[in-house]
């Protein structure tokens, strides 16, 4: 996820779509909870 977050320009909704996760709330929840930085915060 963070390899694609990083080095690519696709859509959030993309990525999760490509990493089979049913929706882009979730995958960003899972994200924070993970690594304790927003997905959005992330990507930039």
């Amino acid at each position: 996820m963070k390899a694609l977050l990083s080095s690519s320009d696709i859509s959030i909704k993309e990525i999760a779509e490509q990493l089979h996760f049913e929706d882009t709330s979730y995958m960003c929840r899972y994200f924070k909870r993970h690594t304790g930085i927003p997905l959005s915060e992330y990507r930039k």
